[in-house]
């Protein structure tokens, strides 16, 4: 029977790395029992999540900020854009008012403001419609997880 080949290399951080029968071994490393490795690695897998979750909410604040200077934004715009349509349709009733009695220019805008805003309504109410919810991917992936947990149980 032949002895265990014992060669050391030299890594590129400056540490000397012994090679046993092909295998990696780091000095001081090896005399560890597989019960220690395996609270470092649970440790080392802990220290991960932790310090993956730490970046999420870091990540997640950003751009919370960023969404509500966004959303902020739009809604000014949107109040303006509303004041917007508004004096259109006083200044166009009042161009009509020329031709027309002062109320019914106002009753033909209102009327014109009406049919638009019916259209929009119907239009995004057969969009909603249309729309699957809960998407089924989703919903297949969730009850995939559901089986999959039912298994770990039993």
């Amino acid at each position: 029977m032949t002895s265990p080949q014992r060669s050391s290399v030299g890594a590129a951080d400056g540490t000397t790395v012994d090679l046993t029968d092909g295998a990696l071994a780091r000095p001081g490393e090896d005399d560890r029992s597989l019960t220690e490795l395996l609270s470092a690695l649970t440790t080392d897998i802990s220290d991960l999540m932790k310090t993956q979750l730490e970046l999420a909410k870091v990540e997640l604040k950003e751009e919370a900020g960023r969404a509500g200077t966004a959303a902020g934004m739009g809604a000014a715009g949107a109040v303006l854009a509303c004041c917007a349509v508004l004096l259109v349709g006083v200044a166009a009733a009042w161009g009509l008012a020329e031709g027309l009695p002062t109320w019914s220019a106002f009753l033909v805008v209102a009327v014109v403001y009406g049919a638009v805003g019916a259209a929009l309504v119907l239009s995004a109410r057969s969009k909603l419609a249309q729309l699957q919810l809960p998407p089924p991917q989703t919903n297949e992936s969730l009850q995939e997880d559901a089986r999959w947990l039912q298994q770990l149980k039993s």
